[in-house]
């Protein structure tokens, strides 16, 4: 019996990529699609091309994005999803036909418990999927230390059940994006399961909300500017989780991130020093983790 499960589509003049979009949704094998979009005010085509799709899915439901970026436009569209499924999508990508399949498959293993999965992505660039890269590129341990400051799981390839979907909290100040925040609620107070196997075509574009560096060029400038940065969103990600969901995730967990909290405000300079250059490795570029622990010592003046 094919599964229902909720597609949420944040869309926003994206009329180039969407028809194509949308036709890979339509060739999902073994689920029934329930179509929540969520339009943040395109004056584009978007709109008329997925009213010509309404007929390829169980339902499509249209409403009015927030405008105000696309974490609120994907947070209004969880009030709507009633299935025991629900997954996020751009409008710009391309879904391999069994992404939602065995996306369930893999949430069904964990029975009724908090849970979400995601998978790996084919990375192109425009309109050329026969030259494409793996992201991740090898093996990903989800030992939740890795995503305390680096985002795996792309939202377009994450899908939860329902139980995970009732714990996310309205309240998502100090959210740097969704998809990260959202796998952050998951490892605190369930499951994450990746899948291996790539499921979807990830376009790189210039008009790219979120994306990979296209060249070292691209790559050195992002890490200069986090060196040079006051801002220090993925500390201010972690106090958030703490003072929204600190009650209700496991003690361990709770644990880490209270002391890497305490040691990056609260500890003797001697502390703060060995944690920055000693501790765990946190991000998988080298670049970026020597921008990481430059901003450790920055955020205690000692550079």
């Amino acid at each position: 019996m094919a599964e229902e499960v909720d597609v949420l589509l944040a869309t926003l003049n994206g009329e180039k990529y969407i028809e194509e979009f949308l036709l890979s949704l339509s060739r999902q094998i073994g689920v029934k699609i329930n179509l929540i979009v969520s339009d943040d005010g395109s004056s584009d085509s978007t709109m008329k091309i997925v009213e010509n799709f309404i007929q390829k899915f169980q339902s499509v439901k249209i409403i009015q994005g927030p405008k105000r970026g696309v974490i609120s436009n994907f947070m209004q569209m969880l009030q709507y999803s009633k299935s025991e499924y629900v997954a996020f999508a751009d409008q710009d990508d391309y879904w391999i036909e069994h992404h939602l399949m065995e996306s369930i498959g893999r949430l069904k293993s964990i029975s009724n418990r908090p849970g979400m999965t995601f998978s790996r992505v084919k990375v192109f660039t425009d309109d050329d999927k026969s030259h494409f890269k793996l992201w991740p590129k090898g093996g990903l341990d989800l030992d939740p230390r890795n995503f305390l400051f680096q985002n795996f799981s792309r939202g377009c390839t994450m899908v939860m059940n329902s139980s995970l979907r009732k714990l996310i909290n309205p309240n998502f100040d100090g959210a740097i994006m969704h998809d990260w925040w959202i796998s952050l609620i998951a490892l605190t107070h369930g499951v994450v399961i990746f899948g291996e196997r790539p499921e979807i075509f990830y376009r790189i574009h210039c008009n790219n909300t979120v994306g990979e560096s296209k060249g070292i060029w691209n790559r050195s400038q992002r890490t200069l500017k986090n060196l040079t940065s006051n801002s220090w969103g993925p500390i201010d990600q972690i106090n958030s989780l703490l003072n929204i969901y600190g009650q209700s995730m496991g003690a361990d967990f709770k644990n880490l991130l209270s002391e890497i909290l305490q040691i990056t405000t609260n500890s003797n300079i001697i502390r703060r020093v060995i944690f920055a250059f000693t501790s765990y490795r946190y991000r998988e570029n080298f670049l970026d983790e020597f921008a990481l622990r430059i901003h450790f010592l920055k955020k205690w003046k000692l550079l």
